[in-house]
């Protein structure tokens, strides 16, 4: 459909970011044989609906991502994140992927800062805001903030649940952790891996920059008896 409207009108600017959003998820998410040339699309789309329209907040948005997941370069995420936002400084689904982004590269007082501002502008986040937030929480060491936060989520995702588990467990409250992996199992995930295995998933699945940060999670998983030895 966004093909569609691009053949009926080339100079569409929405169209084309559109398309961009589609082929970042097709490479995010592997649902074709050809990542690389996802990845490549994305970019060459974003950047063409920017050309088209340079007020338009989310082919920058697009950008961000596909910078950070495909090319792996932070500095370029980092500023159409920032483009993004000044363009359209109440896009609350910036803030909350600014979080990501922020938690993912390190930034955790940053990440804090766009997760407030999201809140404020939607005090009901979805639940990917509030893992993520939960996330930098425990990175930082607040791990009664991050239980709150993570305990807020409908429906819990492997990693809010592994966060979770993680934070009871830096807690000394052992108990808790078990109770919170056994509800993982319960809903069809699968919450006890190796550390190779933890080290993959936090590395590939958040693309997470630090290895202080990876450390740091494993050693909660370790605590709460979610690595297998």
């Amino acid at each position: 459909m966004f093909e569609k409207a691009i053949e009926l009108d080339p100079r569409y600017a929405a169209a084309y970011a559109g398309l961009a959003a589609t082929y970042h998820e097709d490479y995010k998410r592997g649902w074709s044989d050809n990542s690389k040339f996802s990845g490549e699309k994305c970019i060459e789309l974003a950047k063409k609906s920017i050309q088209l329209d340079e007020q338009d907040s989310f082919p920058h948005l697009v950008l961000s991502s596909i910078y950070w997941r495909f090319k792996l370069n932070f500095e370029l995420a980092k500023s159409q994140l920032d483009a993004a936002i000044d363009l359209n400084p109440n896009y609350y689904w910036a803030y909350c992927y600014g979080c990501w982004f922020s938690t993912c590269s390190g930034d955790l007082d940053k990440s804090k800062l766009l997760a407030k501002e999201a809140i404020r502008r939607n005090p009901l986040l979805p639940d990917g805001c509030l893992g993520t937030l939960g996330i930098a929480e425990y990175l930082s060491g607040k791990y009664e903030n991050a239980i709150a936060t993570i305990c807020q989520i409908t429906n819990l995702e492997p990693e809010s649940y592994a966060c979770l588990a993680a934070s009871y467990a830096q807690l000394g409250r052992v108990e808790e952790a078990k109770n919170v992996a056994e509800g993982c199992v319960e809903h069809g995930g699968e919450c006890a891996l190796s550390t190779d295995d933890w080290r993959k998933f936090w590395v590939t699945h958040l693309n997470l920059k630090e290895q202080g940060s990876v450390d740091h999670l494993l050693d909660g998983l370790n605590k709460a008896g979610l690595v297998q030895h």
